[in-house]
């Protein structure tokens, strides 16, 4: 069975941006869409949506079909009704989708805290792998170029390394690390670049180029970085503290999930590393 991208639309032009973006990533991976309509007003991507009368099941199919004829790679609609995490998991539950896709919409036109708490509920019941598309992405070519953004704590990816990892080497990535520290902590760089190496996800990859930034703020030093060397997608660690507490909203991640010009993956981790212990040292190091 071939690998699966679950992708949410609510028919909106940035969730068309996303379903374009994940039928342009399923190719090179081998991979079939699902594409997922959830029948609720509660649900995520266009705050017009929310206000407006619920589409009859009818519209809701011909759209559905509408989107899914012409993708050029194997695709199937499903349509649940209720919340949006809810029908999020038990959709990932039953397909196990290697990425899920989601649009993003122009944070000038959607309140911070809506995008933000759609992502946390997405994470929090499914935890896996959430890949946001901005409206503005550039599109049909798929990613080649990564900047990951790692603090120097140890974290495991647990089963999703082996799906990350394939994401990497199936899209020949170039895979860079940049770790912000504050003015007196620079010796944390090399921690940093360790606890990505560690989870296995750049096995079969040349050893990333490590960016080292120093700047009070995380999310500047990351947007900095970014604006210098031109990724075109962005990593992210969501890690439980910074994912599912109240102020999520303030947190690095959703600060560079909102305004990231380029699709942003947000890996769930949790604190504690697994396998064997890679040395930055015996295998050389890159700075920048």
């Amino acid at each position: 069975m071939s690998a699966c991208i679950l992708v949410l639309t609510d028919f909106s032009t940035a969730a068309d941006h996303a379903l374009a973006y994940a039928a342009v990533l399923a190719k090179p991976l081998g991979a079939h869409l699902v594409v997922l309509h959830v029948d609720t007003h509660t649900s995520l991507l266009d705050p017009e949506l929310l206000a407006g009368p619920r589409p009859d099941q009818q519209a809701i199919t011909l759209a559905l079909s509408t989107r899914i004829h012409g993708l050029r790679v194997p695709a199937q609609a499903e349509v649940c009704a209720g919340t949006l995490a809810v029908a999020v998991a038990e959709v990932a539950d039953r397909h196990q989708p290697a990425l899920i896709v989601v649009g993003r919409q122009p944070t000038e036109d959607v309140p911070e805290e809506l995008i933000s708490s759609s992502a946390v509920d997405v994470l929090q019941i499914t935890s896996h792998p959430l890949l946001m598309v901005p409206y503005a992405a550039t599109l049909p070519a798929p990613p080649h170029y990564a900047l990951l953004a790692a603090d120097d704590e140890p974290f495991s990816l647990g089963d999703n390394a082996g799906s990350v990892r394939h994401l990497f080497n199936a899209l020949n990535v170039r895979l860079s690390v940049v770790h912000v520290a504050t003015a007196g902590h620079q010796a944390s760089h090399t921690q940093a670049l360790d606890a990505v190496l560690q989870t296995g996800i750049t096995i079969e990859m040349p050893l990333p180029l490590l960016h080292r930034v120093t700047d009070a703020d995380p999310a500047r030093g990351i947007a900095t970085t970014a604006a210098t060397c031109h990724p075109d997608l962005l990593v992210l660690i969501a890690r439980p503290r910074s994912f599912f507490g109240r102020l999520f909203h303030r947190s690095v991640t959703a600060q560079v999930v909102l305004h990231s010009a380029v699709p942003v993956l947000l890996l769930p981790a949790t604190t504690k590393a697994t396998g064997p212990k890679i040395s930055l040292h015996a295998a050389g190091q890159y700075n920048h």
